[in-house]
């Protein structure tokens, strides 16, 4: 008996030309659990979080504040906004994509990617998914395709995963999030350097080549959270918590030097 999908998701209708197909999306991966830290009071006992007034120097509950937006151009001058007319700019949510475009994954900067949704089909709109995947799994294509989602018009990629066998959707950031003048500055700054000699460039190139390998999601675990537990665990206890000995800073050496001493380390 074939497995089903799963039961939560979000629910979604997605259309190309006049095509309509019933999907559902889910966060690929799980949000990160770990041990959190709590504000005590040096005893031990609970503290409550309160605000206080910058001017006035009077402690506010949270009850009685207010939302205030940022008045554009200002660093510190606001204005309130009704919550029916906020509600009211927010972009309407049809529960449609639109699939709007089609291009090669491999032109899309994965820079631009946030983040990533598993797809299935919802039932009914099984032989029209499978279509779906049919094609961009032959043509090695991405649908690039627009959704509401909150309250925000969101562009989405739709590639098919080889690798993990289902049809991923990718967020896209808004180019206005783009710290244009940092890469400026970092663009500007590299390009009044020197390019590097080629000699050192194809001894580097010999590294990378000896480095050669496939890329493994599980190559790196991380221990942080485990590690923490154990603290936890071993300081209620009342016994000894292992501490490891930090690691020493990379000495700057001379790179020239550097590299023929990793080349001569692999041709031995």
């Amino acid at each position: 008996m074939a497995s089903k999908n799963p039961t939560h998701g979000k629910k979604l209708t997605i259309g190309f030309g006049l095509v309509n197909i019933n999907l559902a999306m889910k966060p690929l991966y799980e949000s990160r659990s770990r041990p959190g830290g709590k504000f005590l009071a040096p005893d031990m006992g609970a503290v409550k979080q309160c605000y206080r007034h910058t001017v006035t120097g009077a402690v506010m509950e949270r009850g009685e504040l207010i939302t205030g937006y940022l008045i554009p151009g200002t660093k510190d001058q606001y204005v309130t906004l009704d919550e029916s007319v906020v509600d009211s700019l927010a972009a309407e949510r049809t529960g449609r994509m639109e699939i709007n475009k089609v291009v090669p994954f491999d032109t899309i900067d994965p820079a631009h990617l946030s983040s990533a949704y598993m797809c299935w089909s919802q039932d009914g709109s099984e032989t029209a998914y499978d279509l779906l995947v049919a094609v961009l799994q032959e043509s090695g294509q991405a649908a690039v395709a627009t959704v509401v989602l909150t309250k925000t018009t969101q562009q989405i990629v739709l590639r098919w995963s080889d690798e993990l066998g289902v049809l991923v959707a990718h967020l896209c950031e808004y180019s206005e999030q783009v710290r244009t003048n940092d890469l400026e500055a970092i663009k500007n700054t590299a390009s009044s350097r020197t390019a590097p000699d080629q000699a050192m460039v194809d001894m580097a190139k010999n590294i990378f080549a000896s480095l050669a390998g496939s890329f493994e999601l599980d190559d790196v675990e991380d221990i942080y959270g485990t590690a923490l537990t154990d603290a936890i665990a071993a300081k209620a206890a009342g016994t000894p918590i292992t501490v490891k000995a930090g690691v020493p800073a990379a000495p700057v050496n001379d790179l020239l030097a550097s590299l023929e001493a990793s080349v001569k380390a692999l041709k031995a």
